[in-house]
């Protein structure tokens, strides 16, 4: 039930998941491609903030540590 309802209110809507750890941000965004329309990817601050200026990004889930730039 409530994976339904969660496809439902995520059919439309774009994530970035921000993860250092390449095993783990890969297993995430596999997960994310469930539910949300969009998902993109980062593996530190900097990425994520590039693709974050250059797209529609409405939602963020981010790792707090991380290189270059923290979450």
């Amino acid at each position: 039930m409530i994976t339904k309802e969660l496809k439902n209110f995520a059919r439309n809507l774009s994530v970035i998941i921000v993860e250092d750890d390449k095993v783990l941000n890969e297993e995430i965004v596999n997960l994310a491609k469930l539910f949300f329309k969009t998902v993109y990817f980062a593996y530190n601050g900097l990425e994520a903030l590039e693709i974050f200026q250059n797209n529609r990004v409405d939602i963020v889930i981010t790792d707090i540590t991380m290189p270059k730039m923290d979450g």
